[in-house]
């Protein structure tokens, strides 16, 4: 990796002080509207959101809206724990990169191996590292279901069950590390792992994580039985009406993670902090060296970094890597149910937002960008655009070559068809 690219991600406490609090006092009055529109969008007795900014190693913003259980009407705060589905990812991984760390694991090592009775069908070789990055060419165990008429939100499904699902495949979507497919049956597999190299549990090798890292009140939901202190219930829009997303499934490690919205912070705050004190360190290393086999680098930094020769430059170990407004950014989401996530990081900026709802009618990736927008405002090289439909609208085609049924990349069959409502696209 380059020694910029490198330094994109950890020398980033080169901001003077006063330009940093001038930002942040620049900001105020607009995160104050934003906190404004949104209390006024989730009015009373309705489900809402916890709204975080950590900026320069301080959490300079925080918002609560709406309720926690509509049942008994129990406000969000700052107990409330959030299913973040898919935002869970970048904690699997950060496990999975401390067993590595801890030379009990290897990114290289074939599944094969520390799972012999995982894919016994498949012939081709799997490592750790395809796992963590969707390059392993294993099918979505969603897809899966959802193709043999199994609707997994409505099922009591465990990791158990995708595992033994996993069992019978025959063959992969590709050759691995050769394409990218993104596949929560990696990660499911990667919980498995986990609990084989230690002789211990997810769950619970998770758990001391968690501890070490300073987020008491994050866990990952295991088994049906299993306590969620202050865990927020989800519900969905329903023509006016609310209704509670039942949650039944105990699938983790791709998701099912509950945590606070102070547990997040902190994990943003480590990271920003773990980076100051690395760069100094970094900066004096050969840029190419792969830094995850350096025993001296902080896992926080290694798990942020872009994955060296993945045929997919925009994921790496459970984050994403994309531009916003001209400002390099990692982001992930999360969405399962009426559960909705968003993390969005600027690291040169050392800026993070966190947004996590239970309600099924607020759009976390919009607020995520608003509340970016506030915080960056004097800082993007271009301006905010969206759009409300298509630049160009082309004359209308026949459709008719088009009619049929389709298999997605990530098998999801989709349907063209007339109707007597006209051109529809069922799923």
């Amino acid at each position: 990796m380059h020694f910029r690219t490198i330094m994109l991600f950890v020398l980033v406490a080169t901001l003077a002080p006063w330009a940093s609090l001038h930002s942040q006092s620049a900001a105020l009055p607009r995160l104050r509207a934003l906190d404004d529109s949104v209390r006024a969008f989730v009015g009373t007795d309705a489900p809402g959101v916890a709204i975080g900014i950590v900026r320069d190693g301080t959490v300079v913003h925080t918002a609560y809206f709406g309720e926690a259980d509509l049942s008994h009407h129990v406000r969000v705060s700052a107990e409330s724990r959030f299913n973040i589905a898919s935002n869970a990812k970048q904690f699997t991984a950060a496990v999975v990169l401390s067993l590595v760390q801890d030379k009990r694991l290897s990114l290289d090592a074939s599944v094969a191996e520390l799972l012999p009775d995982a894919m016994p069908l498949v012939d081709q070789r799997v490592t750790v590292r395809q796992l963590l990055t969707h390059t392993s060419g294993l099918r979505d165990v969603y897809d899966l279901w959802s193709l043999s008429g199994t609707t997994w939100w409505r099922s009591f499904l465990s990791n158990r069950d995708a595992l033994r699902l996993l069992r019978e495949q025959r063959a992969l979507n590709f050759a691995p590390g050769s394409d990218y497919l993104y596949s929560n049956s990696n990660y499911i597999l990667l919980t498995a792992i986990v609990a084989a190299v230690t002789d211990s549990t997810f769950a619970d090798v998770s758990a001391q994580r968690f501890a070490q890292w300073g987020m008491p009140s994050t866990d990952f939901y295991t088994d049906g039985t299993q306590v969620i202190p202050n865990r927020t219930r989800p519900f969905g829009d329903n023509n006016g009406t609310w209704q509670e997303y039942p949650s039944v499934a105990t699938l983790h490690g791709d998701g099912g993670l509950y945590t606070t919205l102070p547990d997040q912070l902190t994990w943003e705050l480590r990271l920003q902090q773990s980076a100051v004190r690395a760069a100094a360190q970094v900066a004096t290393r050969d840029a190419a060296r792969d830094v995850i086999r350096d025993a001296g680098s902080p896992l926080e930094i290694v798990s942020q970094m872009p994955v060296a020769g993945a045929p997919n430059k925009r994921y790496g170990y459970g984050v994403e890597f994309d531009e916003y407004r001209g400002l390099p950014y990692l982001f992930h989401d999360g969405s399962t149910g009426a559960y909705n996530a968003k993390l969005m990081r600027f690291p040169s900026q050392r800026v993070s937002v966190v947004v996590m709802s239970n309600s099924g009618r607020i759009n976390v990736n919009g607020l995520a960008l608003e509340y970016a927008d506030a915080m960056l405002s004097n800082t993007f090289t271009s301006d905010a655009a969206y759009p409300a439909g298509p630049r160009v609208i082309a004359e209308r085609m026949d459709e008719t070559p088009w009619l049929g049924d389709y298999r997605a990349s990530s098998g999801t069959i989709i349907s063209l068809a007339r109707t007597d409502s006209g051109f529809v696209r069922r799923i």
